[in-house]
């Protein structure tokens, strides 16, 4: 009876080790990257003239650029911040071993 008891424990514990990352720590890096998409979008949105944007109805070409590049940089800071958060895992995972 005390047998499948010490198993589960010991699985548990082998759990704990090699859990997948909690819901925060997935989305702290998101969090910058947020930040970069709006204030690469806001400033596209500046550099670009708003009387052709407001007036001359262009203001769909102008906007779509913008989001293009804070795109780009929105992605490139997930790809950069979950490749540094999975080379910590893998090198933690081969300093415990």
């Amino acid at each position: 009876m005390n047998e499948p008891v010490i198993i589960s424990s010991t699985n548990s514990e082998k759990l704990k080790d090699k859990s997948i990352p909690s819901f925060r720590t997935m989305i702290k890096p998101l969090i910058p990257a947020g930040f970069l998409f709006i204030i690469t979008f806001a400033f596209t949105l500046l550099f670009t003239q708003f009387s052709q944007i407001f007036i001359q109805g262009k203001g769909i070409d102008y906007i779509g650029r913008g989001l293009i590049l804070a795109s780009i940089f929105f992605f490139l800071m997930i790809t950069i911040k979950l490749t540094t958060i999975l080379k910590q895992k893998i090198s933690s995972k081969n300093i415990s071993h």
